[in-house]
């Protein structure tokens, strides 16, 4: 992951995990944030780090898929089951929901004019984490932010987002993660990250975070996710 640049960089160094709160609201907030690293989940942290390393890995369809041009001629209900069983065995990668191509379309620009957002990842009704994400070249990587204020770029991708929009009709996403998370967190930040760049509601905060991040506030724009509600 890049260095954040400007007023982004400064906004990530300035508070641990949380943008310009409301002080009673970040009260609560504060006692449940989790500034250690989670421990990796079923497995060593040896095999964990292997893993992570493979998470910002690009691949292309054709390292993946062994007769490219059949699958791309086939219609989407039977490329969509295809995508999703090729993934369903693989312990550390999933299949997310294709983008049909206006999503696809405005996500990209978006994500390429405001490419760093913050998304939580909620542990329990008691505790939370946050990861810094970063678009590039239709691509994810999203990393632990307190890793990310340490160490900056050097700081370990835990979760991946490809995009392959080459298909005609729609745009495969596939994602990756690392031991720290589970396989529901990385679905759930994989919908809550397309989310938030293609509903226009949502990118009112991206575009916050990016382009006037003293306006930013973690809480108004994630208490119902870190409270557990729908």
């Amino acid at each position: 992951m890049r260095s954040a640049l400007g007023t982004v960089s400064r906004f990530i160094a300035g508070y641990p995990g949380l943008g310009r709160c409301n002080p009673v609201a970040a009260a609560s907030f504060n006692s449940r944030y989790l500034s250690s690293q989670p421990p990796p989940k079923d497995t060593q942290k040896e095999l964990a780090e292997s893993i992570t390393k493979e998470v910002a890995v690009r691949q292309s369809l054709e390292t993946m898929l062994k007769d490219v041009d059949k699958f791309r001629s086939l219609p989407r209900d039977q490329i969509e089951q295809l995508w999703a069983d090729f993934h369903k065995d693989k312990p550390f990668s999933l299949a997310g929901k294709p983008l049909d191509p206006i999503s696809w379309i405005k996500l990209k620009e978006r994500a390429t004019a405001s490419s760093f957002f913050v998304l939580p990842v909620v542990r329990s009704k008691d505790s939370f984490f946050v990861l810094l994400t970063e678009y590039k070249e239709e691509f994810v990587l999203m990393t632990f932010l307190d890793d990310y204020r340490r160490i900056g770029a050097n700081a370990s991708p835990w979760c991946s987002i490809r995009f392959f929009p080459e298909i005609e009709h729609l745009a495969l996403v596939q994602t990756k993660f690392s031991p720290y998370l589970t396989r529901d967190d990385a679905s759930r930040l994989t919908e809550q990250w397309i989310k938030f760049y293609t509903e226009d509601k949502l990118f009112e905060n991206v575009f916050r975070f990016n382009k006037k991040p003293e306006t930013f506030d973690f809480n108004s724009t994630f208490s119902d996710v870190i409270n557990g509600k729908p």
